[in-house]
């Protein structure tokens, strides 16, 4: 029973403060929830109706999750299943695939090494030295595919296909790709109450946040932040 309060307890706490920062990049986005056109076709589309439409039902299916599987693992869904927004937004032919990243690169694929390898290997140096942790084996659970695989889709989805890409048109790309970090950082600090990061680690997801949006402002395409994140996820869940 009280496994089960703990569980209810960091569900309280992820789904409120993470739906929080979800609305609340909304209201940053969209000023006074005012309509933005739809790409292409003139019309218009009310991103924060649709928005708060889908965290009821992104709370839904969480919440049903929760109670089939009673599982720690599952918190982290929830977050998940809301930052699929976008493709919403696109299935809903409320604006198209480009507009939230899925664009062909618009730099040449040799750009991206010092990324591939600097991204796992400060990972690492970062776990070993900082963290004084060593290197375990992989188990391919639920939370490994999660953090390796539906994590670095979802969150560049949302964070740079949808958001980066949008604050960039309205402010300076300097500007958004910090709001935008920030954001990212801020929406993983509620995991500090269930233990998974602390303050430190919350200047990594910033700096983390930061590279990502630069290389997807700079290479025009959304592939190269999911790779970069992945590469991230994928060293870290070696410790």
């Amino acid at each position: 029973m009280e496994g089960l309060r703990d569980i209810a307890r960091n569900a309280i706490i992820n789904h409120f403060s993470q739906g929080a920062i979800f609305i609340s990049a909304f209201v940053l986005l969209i000023s006074g929830g005012k309509c933005v056109k739809m790409e292409g076709k003139g019309k218009q589309s009310n991103y924060l109706k649709i928005g708060l439409l889908w965290y009821i039902i992104s709370l839904v299916v969480y919440g049903i999750l929760l109670y089939v599987f009673e599982e720690v693992a599952i918190l982290s869904t929830f977050y998940k299943i809301l930052l699929l927004f976008p493709i919403a937004l696109v299935l809903l032919k409320r604006c198209s695939w480009g507009s939230i990243g899925f664009k062909k690169p618009e730099k040449p694929i040799n750009w991206v090494i010092p990324f591939i390898i600097g991204v796992p290997l400060i990972a690492i140096l970062s776990r070993i030295y900082i963290y004084n942790q060593s290197i375990n084996a992989i188990e391919l659970t639920y939370p490994f595919f999660l953090a390796v695989l539906i994590a670095p889709i979802t969150e560049e989805i949302f964070f740079r296909g949808f958001l980066l890409e949008r604050f960039s048109k309205k402010l300076s790309e300097e500007i958004a790709i910090v709001i935008v970090a920030l954001l990212f950082m801020i929406v993983h600090i509620p995991k500090l109450a269930i233990g998974v990061y602390d303050p430190v680690n919350m200047i990594f997801v910033f700096v983390l946040g930061y590279l990502y949006g630069v290389s997807y402002l700079f290479g025009g395409s959304l592939i190269y932040p999911i790779v970069f994140h992945a590469l991230w996820n994928l060293s870290v869940s070696l410790f």
